[in-house]
């Protein structure tokens, strides 16, 4: 990860720990017990992973696995993991592929709850999501036509994740969610920095559907 991309994640970081430091705060004095819920999730998803790939060709499979703890009406944190494909196209025009794995903490905001108020039994929540992430990058195909123009060592990179989340509850302990996240990385995600690129970011939007269990 280059200098620059340091000084963005870092500035990123400070207001989103200040936030999730509040949420706790707040938590302390005003949660009603009800709302201590923690769940699990598993999702599936087909994924928009690469923006240098012409766009039908950018759908390639995904899968994710959360952990979650809900700490105010409006406010929780979980920590997934994730590992997807992603899909390509060099400077040639020719594609290639990789794939990405990691982990992501993220802030989790109920805004529905937020602006409506809590209801325990709501049938649909609209969720926000705002964190940080790791990723290795692996398996790049090795192309006899690549001669240099992609970088096909491993990477790891740190990531920003923007994102919304729609949940529909379907029974006392059990959700059906659909998300869509979008993931920013350093122009290196790709393998393909410098000319031609944006040289600055790099990125991948999932598209999610999956349960979650609460317990």
């Amino acid at each position: 990860m280059n200098r620059k991309m340091k000084k963005h994640f870092i500035a990123f970081m400070m207001p989103f720990l200040t936030l999730a430091t509040g949420f706790a705060q707040e938590a302390a004095q005003d949660v009603p017990v009800k709302q201590d819920t923690k769940e699990i999730s598993y999702w599936t998803d087909p994924a928009i992973r690469q923006t240098s790939s012409g766009f039908f060709d950018q759908f390639r499979p995904a899968g994710a696995l959360s952990i979650g703890k809900w700490i105010a009406p409006a406010g929780g944190i979980r920590l997934q993991g994730f590992y997807g494909s992603n899909a390509g196209r060099a400077s040639n025009d020719k594609p290639y592929y990789w794939d990405a794995m990691g982990v992501g903490l993220d802030g989790l905001f109920n805004f529905t709850n937020l602006f409506c108020g809590y209801e325990e039994d709501r049938t649909f929540n609209l969720i926000g999501i705002l964190g940080a992430g790791y990723e290795h990058t692996a398996n790049f195909s090795k192309r006899t036509w690549n001669d240099g123009i992609y970088n096909t060592e491993s990477q790891d990179l740190l990531s920003i994740r923007l994102g919304l989340m729609a949940k529909f509850r379907l029974g006392k302990a059990w959700d059906f969610n659909l998300e869509i996240t979008n993931s920013l990385l350093d122009d290196s995600f790709d393998g393909w920095e410098g000319e031609g690129s944006n040289d600055r970011w790099d990125g991948h939007v999932n598209i999610l559907a999956g349960v979650s269990y609460r317990f």
